[in-house]
């Protein structure tokens, strides 16, 4: 009979690929089996949510303590199966250099004008299969629930109805589109609490890296709460795919003039990318404004 040790089952379940983000339902009979061999071993199970569960393995002897708890899944499993053509290059067109932070009067005089155009509604989309069949330059936009997404979109195209807005996180529940002026396409994403990390990632990398028209995304941070760890595995994320994106502070009314820059400078720090800050009364609307037609390459018809 051919013996192994706990590490060797870890090496070998890893290549098997059982780290995987899966429903108990479809995990635990494989595991079954897997476990029979060792009835001296135990496993154990990490809930993520009330409906999506990660199973995963902790090898150990019956006898031996406890071990350390394990660390949130990060919103992209390195071990979990890509979604489809995730193997393609992404189609983005990758820009020269960040756009500038300060723009020209006659940029700013542009963007405003793009964005003066009708703001329409296209259609929501649960998955990348309902997004809707346009060839116009698009932008995301993705952070935390209740950062400020819609706000953002309702300052930039000056319809504070265009957006439904709430207090409550998890609002946005599904990729929505907006055509500006038939110019370009903004696209508010749900925020990454809505639903478990693992779903929420593989449909917002789905959409990522098969959309064509896609040009940049935007990440919108809160100042107050500091980059937290979901931020920061969205971050990886876009840096690990090479998608263009810019960073985004919100809320930055909350706060004196003198402590937002002191935020932004570590902001800056950390992310090593240049960052903009916007606000409910409309600061820094027009350099995202002008960061959008930037990127969307955008020219003045006129």
């Amino acid at each position: 009979m051919i013996t192994c040790t706990p590490a060797d089952l870890v090496a070998w379940s890893r290549a098997g690929g059982l780290y995987l983000l899966e429903t108990m339902n479809s995990i635990i009979p494989a595991r079954t089996r897997l476990f029979a061999l060792l009835p001296s071993y135990t496993r154990s199970t990490h809930t993520l949510s009330t409906t999506h569960t990660r199973a995963y393995s902790r090898l150990r002897p019956a006898s031996a303590p406890a071990s350390p708890s394990v660390s949130p899944a990060p919103l992209i499993s390195k071990d979990a199966d890509p979604p489809a053509k995730s193997a393609v290059k992404p189609n983005l067109k990758e820009p020269s250099q960040d756009p500038p932070l300060e723009p020209t009067p006659a940029q700013l005089k542009l963007a405003n004008s793009i964005f003066s155009k009708p703001a329409v509604f296209i259609k929501s989309a649960a998955k990348f299969e309902q997004v809707p069949k346009t060839k116009l330059p698009e932008v995301a936009f993705i952070g935390r629930s209740n950062v400020g997404k819609s706000t953002l979109i309702n300052l930039l195209t000056d319809n504070k109805r265009l957006v439904k807005t709430a207090k409550n996180p998890g609002h946005t529940r599904l990729m929505n589109f907006f055509n500006i002026g038939d110019r370009l396409i903004l696209v508010d994403m749900p925020g990454y609490g809505f639903r478990s990390r693992n779903e929420w990632g593989v449909m917002i990398l789905d959409y990522f890296v098969r959309r064509d028209p896609l040009r940049c995304i935007f990440l919108l941070l809160n100042p107050l709460h500091g980059l937290k760890p979901r931020d920061r595995d969205a971050i990886d994320m876009l840096n690990a795919k090479e998608l263009p994106y810019q960073i985004v502070l919100t809320k930055t009314d909350l706060m004196s003039a003198e402590k937002y820059d002191k935020i932004r400078r570590n902001f800056e720090k950390q992310i090593d990318k240049p960052i903009v800050g916007i606000n409910q009364k409309g600061e820094g609307v027009e350099r995202v404004r002008w960061a959008v037609v930037k990127a969307c390459e955008v020219e003045d018809r006129e």
